[in-house]
């Protein structure tokens, strides 16, 4: 059976199962669509920018990753197969049982976190200071000021009135990528005079927790 199933022929082309794997999950990495298909990254790449070109995808930028959209009701051009869309395609391919829950959506990495403060212009200065929050910046009409940081996630800094004690259950956590890197920004945050309620270090993580301006914890960590 196995070499019956190795010597079947190939029903369809790499642009529909890109295509298809896309579908099913827009921020799938294009190096795993070509582990999956063993075909090189670059083939792979060629094939979304063809795809790209017939409309049958939209690409954006999400953060550091692309993310794709599919446009399902973009025709099939196949004289042989009269007229179809790829929608039709996806939806035999992804077809499930009725008992079957379907799968879960993909879900989108979190992109904001609101924070009431008494000066958002003063904590606009220290994030974009002390925690590069130094990207795009906008106020918005109700007085807000937003920041965005390097790699697009936003703060949101909402006047709310001098605070009497510090809010809780708002907690800021920054994640660096390696221990070297969580060691040096706690170190820089210390030595610039950030207020810091404690740090922690051991063989599989490293973590430090700072306050802002209004009270806020703003986490800085490292687990292996």
């Amino acid at each position: 059976m196995a070499d019956d199933q190795a010597d079947s022929p190939a029903l369809l082309s790499n642009h529909a199962h890109v295509l298809l794997s896309i579908a099913a999950d827009p921020e799938m990495r294009l190096r795993d669509i070509a582990d999956a298909l063993d075909v090189t990254e670059r083939t792979v790449v060629g094939i979304v920018g063809e795809l790209e070109d017939a409309g049958f995808l939209t690409r954006q930028r999400v953060g550091r990753r692309n993310q794709y959209i599919v446009h399902p009701e973009v025709a099939l051009v196949d004289p042989h197969l009269g007229h179809h869309v790829a929608g039709e395609l996806i939806g035999a391919m992804s077809h499930r049982s009725d008992t079957e829950p379907p799968p879960r959506p993909p879900v989108p990495r979190p992109g904001r976190v609101n924070l009431d403060v008494a000066d958002p212009e003063r904590s606009a200065a220290f994030y974009a200071s002390f925690f590069a929050f130094d990207g795009d910046r906008r106020t918005l009409p109700t007085g807000a000021v937003v920041v965005t940081s390097q790699d697009g996630f936003e703060l949101a800094l909402r006047p709310a009135g001098p605070f009497t004690t510090p809010t809780t259950g708002v907690q800021l956590g920054l994640p660096c990528s390696s221990r070297r890197a969580a060691v040096d920004l706690i170190d820089w945050l210390l030595g610039a005079g950030v207020p810091a309620t404690d740090r922690h270090e051991s063989t599989t993580s490293v973590s430090a927790t700072f306050t802002d301006p209004d009270g806020h914890d703003v986490g800085v960590y490292w687990r292996e």
